[in-house]
């Protein structure tokens, strides 16, 4: 198997499992009756939020430390 082929096939692998995981995290803050209320919403959303920033931060901090790569 090409190493391309298997890269695609481990990705599709992991996006489906990552697609459980979201369901069935999302179906276990369903049944906490706290998490309905408009205060717990909005702590997961800037929570979430904060997070979000942290983790692209840290991605583009990464991503300017490689050397460019340019097309000939």
């Amino acid at each position: 198997m090409k190493q391309t082929t298997k890269t695609i096939l481990e990705e599709v692998i992991l996006l489906f499992s990552s697609i459980l995981v979201f369901r069935s995290g999302w179906t276990l803050l369903d049944r906490v009756p706290w998490l309905h209320e408009d205060v717990a919403l909005w702590i997961m959303l800037v929570a979430g939020s904060a997070v979000t920033i942290v983790a692209l931060y840290l991605l583009n901090k990464q991503r300017k430390k490689e050397p460019a790569v340019h097309d000939a």
